[in-house]
């Protein structure tokens, strides 16, 4: 299967990482105050979320089926943060293998049959899950001001992606 990020996966840091890592440092402190030791990150991309839980001291695995974006990930991560390239509907952990699975910024680009098999892919092999997307907020929000602008930057790789992504 052609790696439909790789062309994206240089830009997706750069463009995003100002709107999508303080949130996803605020899931890595919610789930370290719940108690987790161990989370999977399904569609990690570029894992910026695996290493706000590496930072709080929680072993993160990522999962992703580009390897674009793996790379990456690697390459900004320590050593103890496992990547793999992977189906989020078929994770590479066994049931009860972690405290916790979060899918960050990924089911909104899935059909709904796909969406069925990643949530009941999570629901099989942890306790909590934990799903960040999109909101809709007010249109005089300042908030939603925000909101609105990360989710047109957000859709930029997505539609670079190709059209199953969006």
């Amino acid at each position: 299967m052609a790696d439909e990020y790789a062309s994206i996966a240089p830009c997706y840091d750069p463009l995003l990482s100002p709107f999508l890592s303080p949130v996803q440092a605020a899931v890595a402190s919610f789930l370290k105050d719940r108690g987790c030791v161990r989370v999977l990150d399904v569609c990690c991309g570029t894992g910026t979320l695996c290493r706000h839980l590496s930072a709080l001291g929680m072993y993160a695995v990522g999962v992703d089926l580009s390897p674009a974006m793996l790379a990456r990930a690697g390459k900004k991560s320590d050593e103890g943060t496992l990547f793999v390239l992977g189906d989020a509907a078929q994770p590479p952990v066994a049931s009860g293998g972690v405290d916790a699975v979060v899918a960050s910024m990924a089911l909104h680009e899935m059909d709904p049959p796909g969406r069925d098999r990643v949530f009941r892919a999570m629901l099989e092999i942890a306790p909590l899950i934990v799903v960040v997307d999109y909101a809709s907020v007010g249109p005089l929000d300042h908030a939603g001001m925000i909101s609105r602008l990360a989710r047109l930057l957000c859709h930029i790789p997505e539609r670079l992606a190709g059209a199953r992504h969006y």
